[in-house]
């Protein structure tokens, strides 16, 4: 009898070409951004069988970072894609609108009424101009949920202080 083995995880990564020029938000280049699909799998004897999960990503191809992507922003970074990352200022505008759409119904999801709201307002209030706005926001509610005070979450997310 032979046994049989199994394996899974294994994540193959296919990049699927230039999407939109833009700054990068964390390295501050002027890039291309790529769009990134990341596909686990499951196999037998080491050999991938079966695709069972997949992600999507805009990635930066320096600091190879970037944005999760939801199924309404996927549709509309293809068909960028297929016409070679060519973008127009009013599409590129879309886009950005509905990524920090998808990054806001995230923060949703993940945080309670009773978190997210005081540190959105705090926020707002701020003027704190970044690009990273989710990822501040995310930041300073785990800030808050921890304890700190949302000024205080807030200051320390913005600069990247360690909680």
């Amino acid at each position: 009898m032979i046994p049989l083995i199994f394996s899974w995880g294994r994540v193959r990564v296919n990049d699927r070409g230039p999407a939109v020029a833009k700054c990068c938000p964390r390295c501050n280049n002027d890039v291309q951004l790529r769009l990134v699909t990341a596909t686990k799998w499951a196999g037998l004897f080491m050999i991938p069988m079966v695709p069972y999960g997949r992600q999507h990503y805009l990635l930066c191809p320096v600091c190879r970072t970037g944005p999760q992507l939801g199924p309404h922003e996927l549709g509309v970074i293809e068909a960028i894609v297929e016409r070679g990352g060519t973008v127009d200022h009013v599409e590129l505008e879309d886009v950005t609108a509905l990524m920090d759409q998808t990054q806001m119904e995230r923060l949703r999801e993940t945080w309670q009424p009773g978190v997210l709201e005081p540190v959105l307002a705090a926020y707002e209030r701020s003027g704190i101009d970044s690009s990273e706005a989710a990822s501040i926001i995310d930041e300073a509610c785990r800030l808050v949920a921890e304890g700190c005070t949302v000024e205080d979450a807030l200051l320390r997310a913005s600069l990247g202080m360690p909680g």
